[in-house]
């Protein structure tokens, strides 16, 4: 288990003094008069990026000492919990590497930039608004930990257990999140452009609103994902296993889904236009209302499939099955339909 210790700070400071040290480690930070002290302490952890100077816990008891409406008491808990986040923040940002256990540890705001963190474990700890840009956490245990609105971007995660982890407004740009275990964790309007994301398991996931434009998701398993509204433009989902996933009115519109396995998966009014389909597995599938246009689903199974009222206009469906397929109101005007099976499918009311 890593150990930590605050730094300890003598008494009497100067407000000039004060202020002083507090803008030379953090430099952007904005004081109102609505600011609580919880709000004053997280800036001044998002800030400092450097070993900062001993005068800081000086001004934080300052501070503490100064704070109009708040119990001394009450307020003396608060820069004494700022402290230890500065001082775990610190302790990480110099590591050298290596294996650190710090479960259920605390470091909102911090400023984790750059860190060489392999094998880290912060379990079930509050990594809220974290900065982990270009960390190496590669490996890392993060089961069950609180990570709202964290930046990772340019991190490496590859491998690390992200369990039931929550991301949610967290941002993965960039970053190498390739074997990582992401079960159960939570996603909603994540940002994961140009992220690496293959062979990941994503079970159960949830990706709601989530931006995955640009994304590897090379052979990941998605079972059961939470892909709803989820902009995957342009997204690599190769050999990657959608089975019962929910893409209801996601945007998937040049993405790569050659071999993809979407059995009984929800695509209900998704964008899929000029996507390749090309012997995907489809059966089973609900395509109601979706826009295919242009998709190609050369050799695609869609046996059992609904895509009623969808549109495939200039669709390329050269041997692609449609067994017992519903095909009601769906529009396949200039579709290529070259060797394809539509063996008791129903086309009531389609258009050719």
């Amino acid at each position: 288990m890593g150990r930590f210790e605050p730094i300890a700070c003598p008494t009497g400071f100067s407000t000039t003094r004060a202020l002083r040290v507090l803008r030379g480690v953090a430099p952007n930070i904005i004081i109102q008069g609505g600011d609580t002290l919880h709000d004053i302490a997280d800036q001044i952890v998002a800030q400092v990026a450097e070993a900062f100077p001993r005068d800081l816990p000086v001004v934080l008891d300052y501070i503490a000492a100064h704070a109009n409406g708040i119990d001394p008491k009450m307020a003396a808990v608060i820069i004494e919990a700022t402290k230890r986040r500065l001082a775990l923040c610190e302790l990480l940002r110099s590591h050298p590497g290596g294996a650190l256990e710090f479960e259920d540890a605390d470091l909102h705001f911090g400023n984790v930039k750059g860190a060489c963190l392999p094998l880290i474990g912060l379990q079930y700890s509050n990594l809220a608004e974290a900065n982990f840009t270009g960390a190496n956490l590669s490996g890392g245990q993060f089961q069950g930990a609180e990570a709202p609105g964290a930046t990772f971007e340019k991190a490496d995660l590859s491998a690390a257990d992200l369990t039931a982890v929550d991301f949610h407004r967290a941002n993965f740009t960039d970053t190498n999140l390739s074997r990582a275990n992401l079960y159960m964790a939570e996603f909603t309007s994540a940002i994961f452009n140009n992220t690496d994301l293959s062979h990941v398991n994503a079970t159960d996931t949830n990706f709601f609103r989530a931006d995955l434009r640009g994304t590897n998701l090379y052979m990941a398993n998605l079972t059961r994902a939470i892909l709803y509204e989820a902009n995957l433009t342009g997204v690599n989902l190769s050999e990657t296993d959608l089975t019962r996933a929910s893409l209801r009115e996601a945007t998937l519109n040049s993405a790569n889904l050659r071999f993809a396995v979407l059995l009984g998966t929800s695509l209900i009014e998704a964008s899929l236009i000029g996507t390749d389909l090309t012997c995907a597995h489809l059966m089973n599938a609900n395509l109601n209302g979706a826009d295919l246009t242009g998709a190609n689903l050369t050799d695609a199974n869609l046996s059992g499939a609904n895509l009623s009222g969808a549109n495939l206009s200039g669709a390329n469906l050269t041997g692609a099955i449609f067994l017992d397929a519903d095909i009601r109101s769906a529009i396949l005007t200039d579709a290529i339909l070259d060797g394809a099976t539509f063996a008791g499918a129903d086309f009531t009311g389609g258009i050719l």
